[in-house]
């Protein structure tokens, strides 16, 4: 089956294939040491799962990068362990010998939908931040740059998110609304002055003296 499929994703030359084998037989296939080379000339590849001295796998990963810039992550999943990992917005069956696996043709992008949330809710929220920034304060003050800059561009970064998600949902009067994939669309509802944070750029380092 082939995962992360949306009509609503421009495709691009940078596009992946997700793709999911059903099988009993992951240790027999993995055994076979040129089994990934089947798909074609490989220039990079990862095998998250593989561990030294491990014989036996409920879900077995390759994610290949290809010389013609082609990308497919695929999984080997045992059937019985199927819905464990299976955790995409969308599916679509691409070979069902059995008929087993007609119910995984399915769109969900209520996954990546955020509801409205209440003002305690969002009050929490702005507390997070408010608490997190004497993080970056303190590492500031022990020239502790990397410290500073994590707690900026993780904890403090995604409680802003959440608020500017919140923002936009009050602003358009809506319960809730999808923002893609981690997030991805929320540019296109936000104001230049609110997409600031989201520049990437190079940040200045303290002097030690």
């Amino acid at each position: 089956m082939d995962l992360g499929l949306t009509q609503n994703v421009p495709k691009d030359d940078f596009q992946d294939y997700d793709i999911v084998f059903v099988t009993n037989f992951i240790e027999d296939i993995i055994s076979d040491t040129n089994y990934h080379k089947k798909f074609g000339d490989i220039l990079i590849m990862q095998k998250p799962n593989e561990f030294r001295n491990k014989t036996e796998y409920n879900c077995f990963a390759y994610l290949m990068q290809f010389q013609d810039l082609t990308r497919i992550d695929l999984r080997l999943i045992k059937p019985e362990f199927l819905e464990d990992y299976l955790d995409d917005a969308f599916s679509k069956v691409l070979l069902d010998k059995k008929n087993k696996y007609l119910d995984y043709n399915f769109e969900r992008s209520s996954l990546y939908e955020t509801k409205q949330l209440s003002e305690d809710e969002i009050n929490k929220i702005l507390n997070e931040i408010y608490w997190v920034s004497t993080y970056v304060v303190k590492g500031i003050a022990r020239n502790d740059i990397m410290y500073s800059e994590f707690m900026i561009s993780n904890p403090i970064k995604n409680a802003f998110i959440k608020l500017l998600k919140q923002k936009i949902l009050i602003e358009k009067e809506l319960d809730s609304l999808s923002f893609g994939k981690l997030d991805k669309d929320i540019l296109q509802y936000i104001t230049d002055k609110d997409q600031a944070p989201f520049e990437t750029k190079s940040t200045p380092m303290m002097s030690g003296s």
